[in-house]
């Protein structure tokens, strides 16, 4: 089975080499840039895991949205639709209180720039999948 991975980030440059790596496994790899259209992507169905930054543009549908907090902003608007929804959080975030509050909702959490793109790999798999395993 092929799995799809949505990276929403308007920095996806920097995230270049874990899509490759997700692409290389197999999966497809969708991108956009703002939050808004990571609503509307996850929303129409197909998404196997979203991965998504918090803070960057929050598009055309969430106009009042601080760029700060655009991710959690989409992160919210997909769960109330898709509560099973797989989401991954990529981000350089150090609010302890938004973390924890992203765990509790269901949502892993990693650390931008600190995770390595293996780590990466396996915690998107391990969502997608419901497996984890450290191969």
């Amino acid at each position: 089975m092929q799995y799809t991975v949505l990276f929403a980030d308007d920095e996806l440059h920097n995230i270049e080499g874990l899509m490759e790596t997700v692409r290389a496994e197999g999966c497809e790899v969708l991108t956009c840039r703002d939050a808004s259209a990571a609503v509307r992507l996850t929303k129409a169905g197909g998404i196997d895991c979203l991965v998504t930054d918090i803070m960057m543009n929050p598009g055309p549908d969430l106009p009042d949205t601080d760029p700060q907090f655009a991710g959690l902003a989409a992160i919210d608007a997909i769960l109330k639709e898709r509560r099973g929804q797989a989401i991954v959080c990529l981000s350089v975030i150090s609010d302890q209180k938004i973390i924890r509050e992203l765990k509790r909702k269901g949502v892993l959490y990693l650390r931008k720039g600190e995770t390595s793109v293996g780590v990466a790999w396996r915690t998107i798999r391990a969502k997608m999948t419901g497996i984890y395993s450290t191969e």
